[in-house]
């Protein structure tokens, strides 16, 4: 088995999801002070209730799918910008654990080690490729990867060996050894080419989606 990590948070309420779609009727759970639940982020428990297509739903069982993420296996994709490669990696990795079912075990997400794209939505490159492909295209906006990201996440996945240097700059030397390199898992320690210097967006995918694949089929050995 995976040895994944459980964070608690001692928390007593949290803000409505608006960014869910949750309805203004919705009310947010109450825990107390001493609680033993386990309690993600609740942005990210956010994110996982639009990546399963549950948004609209008028009430939300928080408790039951905060419980849920605390034992899903969490991955976040790192590039520079994060526009191009981690969020072509972020939808073919999404894309390849819904085939495979077992979209309910991960949570998967991406990030930038910089600050420059912050905001800006997937590349019309990545967009072009992933569509040419019939993968969907997870709705994302850039952000940086942060400390907490180290803590919350189980794999942490950098496209080159520049985001390696600079992942390990953000976590202090990645002292749980969670940081890794897409390509190893394809038998490469090549880097995943930035087509945003290169305009090759095929050749990007063709690295990501080898990544990504050979990534599943060493967590299913491992569970």
């Amino acid at each position: 088995m995976l040895n994944l990590k459980m964070h608690r948070k001692k928390c007593v309420r949290y803000r409505q999801c608006k960014s869910a779609g949750a309805k203004q009727d919705f009310v947010p759970p109450v825990y107390a002070h001493n609680t033993d639940d386990i309690m993600p982020d609740y942005e990210m428990i956010c994110d996982y209730i639009k990546m399963q297509g549950i948004w609209k739903a008028s009430k939300i069982n928080i408790c039951g799918l905060m419980r849920g993420y605390a034992t899903m296996i969490k991955i976040l994709f790192i590039c520079h910008g994060n526009i191009c490669r981690s969020t072509m990696a972020e939808s073919v990795m999404t894309y390849l654990v819904k085939q495979a079912g077992l979209l309910d075990q991960f949570y998967i997400n991406s990030a930038a080690t910089s600050r420059e794209e912050i905001g800006n939505p997937p590349h019309h490159g990545t967009v072009a490729r992933l569509k040419a492909e019939g993968i969907p295209v997870i709705p994302h906006r850039a952000v940086q990867m942060t400390l907490d990201d180290y803590e919350e996440y189980d794999y942490l996945i950098g496209m080159d060996t520049e985001n390696i240097r600079n992942m390990q700059r953000i976590s202090g030397g990645d002292p749980d050894e969670k940081i890794y390199k897409l390509l190893t898992f394809a038998g490469s320690g090549l880097d995943v080419a930035d087509p945003w210097y290169t305009g090759d967006f095929e050749a990007t995918y063709k690295d990501v989606k080898a990544g990504c694949e050979g990534l599943l089929h060493t967590l299913a050995e491992e569970t």
